[in-house]
């Protein structure tokens, strides 16, 4: 305990303020668009592993490795590639808004966006503590008697409606797709080899 504060609550007062303090170097503008560096990277390599299949077949074999391998492989280099040349783009448009009239603006609001951002980082270890020892009797005082606890408490559970209304639907359509893909595949493989003992 530190006076009426936990530890738990100074971790969170901490990690928010340096949170913050980066968010204050770097901008809300730059903090953003890193952000979006990241999605279109990662909508990028989801793209090729659900439309290109056959590339990374094909890879694989030259590879003398299993499909996933190659696919893994692929997808870590083609995400490197799209955030490089995202970043390139998108840092030269934070740069030009910083060193503009509304440069304090945009850093302001990134502090604030940093604070936010840092009691998210917080919420999601939270989150995982609670679902491993769900008994308030195994929570240490630290945890139980937090003053910020019923925040990260709700916050969280707030993020969690939100992965399983949208995120976790996207994941089930792109994994019904994958294997539609891969019996389809499977499926014109033993009709070729059919008609190569056919003919």
């Amino acid at each position: 305990m530190i006076g009426p504060l936990t530890y738990l609550d100074a971790g969170v007062i901490a990690i928010a303020f340096i949170s913050g303090l980066l968010a204050l170097y770097r901008g809300l503008t730059r903090e953003l668009l890193a952000i979006l560096s990241w999605i279109i990277a990662a909508v990028a390599v989801l793209y090729f592993i659900l439309n290109h299949r056959q590339f990374a077949t094909e890879v694989a074999e030259q590879m003398g490795a299993q499909l996933i391998i190659a696919q893994a492989v692929i997808g870590v280099l083609l995400f490197l590639i799209v955030l490089i040349v995202v970043h390139l783009v998108t840092a030269r448009i934070s740069d030009s808004i910083l060193d503009s009239q509304v440069g304090m603006i945009d850093r302001i609001l990134g502090f604030v966006f940093g604070l936010v951002r840092g009691f998210i980082l917080v919420v999601i270890p939270f989150m995982l503590a609670l679902h491993f020892y769900p008994k308030e009797e195994q929570h240490p005082d630290w945890l139980a008697k937090s003053i910020t606890r019923p925040y990260l408490l709700s916050t969280g559970e707030a993020l969690q409606s939100m992965l399983v209304a949208y995120v976790v639907p996207v994941i089930d359509r792109a994994t019904n797709k994958q294997d539609e893909a891969s019996h389809q595949q499977d499926s014109s493989i033993e009709i070729r080899g059919d008609e190569a003992q056919k003919g």
